[in-house]
Protein backbone atom coordinates (compact mmCIF):
# COMPACT_ATOMS: atom_id res chain seq x y z
CA UNK A 1 0.00 0.00 0.00
CA UNK A 2 1.48 3.44 -1.08
CA UNK A 3 2.20 5.72 1.89
CA UNK A 4 2.44 9.49 2.21
CA UNK A 5 5.83 10.62 3.52
CA UNK A 6 6.23 14.48 4.83
CA UNK A 7 10.00 15.01 6.04
CA UNK A 8 11.34 18.32 7.89
CA UNK A 9 7.93 20.59 7.34
CA UNK A 10 7.70 22.22 10.55
CA UNK A 11 6.77 25.53 11.26
CA UNK A 12 9.82 27.17 11.35
CA UNK A 13 9.08 26.90 7.37
CA UNK A 14 6.32 29.39 7.38
CA UNK A 15 8.40 31.96 9.40
CA UNK A 16 9.37 35.13 7.75
CA UNK A 17 12.72 35.16 6.39
CA UNK A 18 15.11 37.57 4.82
CA UNK A 19 15.73 34.22 2.35
CA UNK A 20 13.84 34.08 -0.95
CA UNK A 21 11.78 31.09 -1.35
CA UNK A 22 10.91 28.96 -3.99
CA UNK A 23 8.73 27.24 -3.01
CA UNK A 24 5.82 29.25 -1.50
CA UNK A 25 2.89 26.56 -2.41
CA UNK A 26 4.93 24.18 -0.50
CA UNK A 27 2.23 24.06 2.85
CA UNK A 28 -0.79 24.41 0.48
CA UNK A 29 0.43 21.17 -1.85
CA UNK A 30 1.14 19.33 1.18
CA UNK A 31 -2.43 20.09 2.62
CA UNK A 32 -4.12 18.78 -0.55
CA UNK A 33 -1.80 15.47 -0.43
CA UNK A 34 -2.65 14.90 3.51
CA UNK A 35 -6.03 15.60 2.67
CA UNK A 36 -6.32 13.21 0.32
CA UNK A 37 -4.39 10.39 2.00
CA UNK A 38 -6.76 10.91 4.73
CA UNK A 39 -9.36 10.57 2.55
CA UNK A 40 -8.04 7.77 1.32
CA UNK A 41 -7.52 6.27 5.01
CA UNK A 42 -3.71 5.61 3.22
CA UNK A 43 -0.90 5.57 5.80
CA UNK A 44 1.07 8.88 6.59
CA UNK A 45 4.52 9.22 7.94
CA UNK A 46 5.83 12.54 9.31
CA UNK A 47 9.23 12.76 10.17
CA UNK A 48 10.36 16.04 11.92
CA UNK A 49 13.66 17.48 13.40
CA UNK A 50 13.29 18.50 17.32
CA UNK A 51 16.12 20.51 18.74
CA UNK A 52 17.25 20.62 22.06
CA UNK A 53 18.20 23.78 23.37
CA UNK A 54 22.49 23.93 24.01
CA UNK A 55 23.69 23.38 27.20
Amino acid sequence: MPALLIIDMQVVMTWPTPAVRNNHQAEAVIRGLLSAWRARNAPIVHVRHISRPSR
